[in-house]
């Protein structure tokens, strides 16, 4: 952590505090869902979502959320 202070007038300013490494570039990440341990998305069509299938200890791509609840808050 480095801290660039200054003291004027009785007042710390306080210019410019690093925390870290900054990131210099981002990098996409590539690769292919099939691929993943714990997950079966050979079943999946346009739309599907992951849920995780305790019966078989894996998550599952299908269209059904049938466990699920989804709580929109109030507007």
């Amino acid at each position: 952590m480095a801290y660039k202070i200054k003291i004027a007038q009785n007042k710390t300013i306080i210019d410019k505090i690093v925390v870290g490494i900054p990131i210099s570039s981002i990098v996409e990440a590539t690769g292919d869902i099939n691929l993943l341990s714990g997950v079966d998305a050979t079943q999946r069509v346009h739309g599907s979502i992951l849920v995780y299938d305790a019966d078989r200890e894996i998550w599952v791509a299908t269209l059904e959320a049938e466990r699920q609840s989804v709580d929109g808050g109030y507007y």
